[in-house]
């Protein structure tokens, strides 16, 4: 089959490759010659996952796997069981619009502190994104451990549960705790707490919804920045215009006598707001996601597909049983929705109208699907996108990023999530090479 060359080139290396060559729908042979669909056409992704998307549930494989990882947790729940996770963990989200942010997320949340280079030169910085739940690694430590890939996923699973089900353990004396020194997932707990019985998770189900958020919620916004920070190496003008936006607005928020930025202060910062947008297209992290169809079905088409024969096919009938690749990342450069330069990074498309934002809207986040869209949405896309504005502003108002003579060599490593890995040292894992300095305070906003 064409399995080999899906999954072991770099992460969408194949997807690119196949929607230039026969477009947003191919057929691929799976397992034992199984026909299997990749799809990135919008019209029939928002049928899948918007219109009638209980209708297209995980593959029963991918639902084991997951079990095997997080537990029964929300990403394994299917149909009423999903209802129920969802209604769970929504009570537990945060207030976007009561949330102060930066320092807080940096220091705690994402398993990092920044810590300032004594020297002004540029030195090498290795930004390493490991499971945040480890909480080992400083922003400027660059040390891995160097251990087999299999061994580090049986060590992870087993950190998973053992950190969650700790949450659980300690929940009475830390409700009876300041706000300030509770976990991140207290709030999961506490909301369970407060549930009608006949809603409340089971401990096991709330470990798996821990072990859940630990895992799915930290690895793809860290990654995200972690990708975001490379692409802005590779482009001084963009840092440099971007780092000018965040002092402007952190000279405004200074001047009202604040200290954090708020939610109205992000969104009064479009170019930040553009390189965000633009990261979250151009690096998806989630590059897959898997789905089959639980009955005979007619995906619609946005654009109709010229089979071998001649003949032109405007819907594509789906047997009973189809296994789907949904291609997230493909559909994050179709060329008809974010212009020619689709493969490029460029966060002005956001700005001079060439991101079709209000096309064919599957996406919950400007019709991106990195978060996915419908009924199978990520749950926690609103906080991961404060989370990344955050970083990014905190980040990027206090360091200047530059390429290294490792940065050619990085791979878009696909591990589940995409993650970063320097050609010819996988051994090491995930690596991101960078040069870093303190950002020289001039301009407008200083």
């Amino acid at each position: 089959g064409n399995l080999k060359e899906l999954y072991q080139g770099q992460a969408a290396e194949a997807d690119f490759k196949w929607q230039a060559q026969y477009g947003n729908v191919v057929r691929f042979k799976g397992s034992f010659g199984n026909n299997q669909l990749m799809i990135s056409d919008p019209a029939a992704l928002q049928y899948i996952f918007a219109n009638k998307g209980y209708r297209f549930p995980k593959p029963p494989e991918r639902r084991i796997l997951t079990k095997m990882l997080n537990g029964k947790g929300i990403l394994w729940a299917e149909a009423q069981f999903w209802n129920i996770d969802k209604k769970a963990l929504d009570s537990a989200a945060p207030n976007p619009g009561s949330i102060t942010l930066l320092c807080r997320f940096c220091q705690s949340d994402m398993g990092y502190t920044l810590k300032s280079p004594e020297k002004t030169p540029a030195h090498l910085t290795e930004i390493p994104i490991r499971h945040s739940y480890c909480n080992e690694d400083t922003f400027d430590s660059g040390q891995l451990r160097k251990t087999q890939m299999l061994d580090k996923i049986k060590t992870d699973i087993i950190l998973l549960y053992e950190r969650a089900r700790a949450y659980l353990v300690g929940r009475r004396s830390r409700q009876s705790q300041p706000h300030k020194y509770r976990p991140s997932n207290y709030s999961t707990v506490k909301a369970n707490m407060d549930t009608d019985a006949k809603a409340k998770l089971t401990e096991e189900e709330l470990v798996a919804q821990i072990r859940t958020i630990l895992l799915a919620g930290h690895e793809t916004t860290a990654n995200t920045i972690s990708w975001g920070l490379l692409e802005l190496a590779k482009q001084p003008k963009m840092q440099s215009r971007l780092r000018e936006e965040i002092w402007e607005t952190e000279a405004a928020v200074h001047a009202r006598g604040d200290v954090d930025f708020t939610i109205a202060d992000f969104d009064a910062m479009p170019y930040t707001t553009a390189v965000m947008k633009e990261v979250l297209r151009f690096c998806c992290v989630v590059y897959h996601v898997q789905r089959y169809a639980s009955e005979d079905d007619v995906l619609p088409l946005s654009q109709p597909i010229t089979a071998r024969s001649g003949d032109i096919i405007r819907e594509l009938p789906v047997p009973k049983g189809t296994r789907i690749i949904a291609s997230l990342a493909a559909y994050n450069r179709d060329k008809e929705l974010w212009g020619e330069d689709a493969h490029e990074f460029n966060p002005e498309r956001w700005l001079n109208g060439t991101a079709k934002e209000k096309v064919t809207s599957i996406g919950v986040y400007s019709n991106l699907m990195t978060f996915l869209g419908g009924v199978r949405s990520c749950i926690g896309w609103r906080f991961a996108v404060i989370e990344i504005q955050a970083f990014l502003t905190e980040i990027v108002g206090r360091f200047e990023f530059a390429t290294s003579d490792k940065t050619e060599l990085v791979r878009r490593e696909a591990c589940m999530v995409m993650a970063p890995v320097v050609e010819g040292e996988v051994e090491n894992g995930v690596q991101l090479p960078l040069r870093d300095s303190l950002a020289p305070r001039t301009g407008k906003g200083c």
